[in-house]
């Protein structure tokens, strides 16, 4: 999938065959660039203040209105609401320029849930993760399973001649625990540096199920040497 920005740079997206993404979670709430939360109420306090300026600068240049009004307007009102529309403006400069997400992020309501890095955060940081993925443009995509299958043949390959060259159970134990350790780290080096999912998943089970199986049949195997010997 294509995505035209405004200045026409163009970012494709990967997505599935079901037109799903894969996010690439990275920031919690309360992480950049997911800061700093502004309440919407500042937003409504500012627009309001603004009007009420607005309004009391229009009763000062207002003829019929008396001048011990228009003082007590310069004097008590004027002053506060000036002082209040500097203290917002500096809190709300921050939004200039940026990508605003707008968000229920009260404790008391529904919108707090389990998301994959936080189990209790505003939902609202779902829709942020996705946007910060498409901004940074690290996208994820799942590799094809041909590439997963040879993987796991490789490891199956590795372990079999391991097995046979090595008669020590502990050296057989020694290669498992080392071809899995190196499973993890490509899958996260592809992760990290492609963006490339890996299903190691299923390569660490056939690799768990690879060793046990020799194992047995080894033990199989000593268990009628030792009874033919005895005969």
């Amino acid at each position: 999938m294509k995505f035209i920005t405004g200045d026409d740079k163009v970012i494709k997206i990967p997505i599935t065959k079901s037109g799903e993404m894969y996010i690439n979670w990275s920031k919690k709430w309360g992480e950049e660039p997911f800061k700093p939360h502004i309440s919407y109420g500042a937003l409504l306090e500012y627009d309001n203040n603004k009007k009420d300026y607005e309004y009391y600068t229009g009763v000062i240049e207002n003829p019929q209105v008396s001048e011990e009004e228009k003082e007590m307007i310069r004097t008590y009102y004027l002053p506060q609401i000036q002082s209040n529309l500097m203290i917002l403006s500096k809190k709300l400069s921050y939004l200039k320029g940026k990508i605003i997400i707008v968000g229920n992020s009260a404790t008391s309501t529904t919108d707090i849930g389990a998301i994959t890095i936080d189990s209790e955060a505003p939902l609202v940081l779902l829709q942020g993760n996705v946007l910060n993925t498409i901004y940074q443009g690290k996208f994820l995509q799942k590799v094809y399973p041909l590439y997963s299958w040879g993987l796991t043949l490789l490891l199956i390959a590795i372990l079999f001649f391991a097995g046979i060259r090595f008669k020590s159970a502990v050296s057989e134990t020694a290669v498992s625990g080392i071809l899995i350790v190196v499973l993890l780290v490509v899958h996260y080096f592809f992760l990290a540096s492609f963006g490339y999912i890996l299903n190691y998943g299923f390569s660490i089970f056939a690799t768990i199920i690879t060793f046990v199986g020799m194992t047995m049949f080894k033990y199989i195997q000593y268990d009628k040497q030792k009874n033919q010997i005895k005969t």
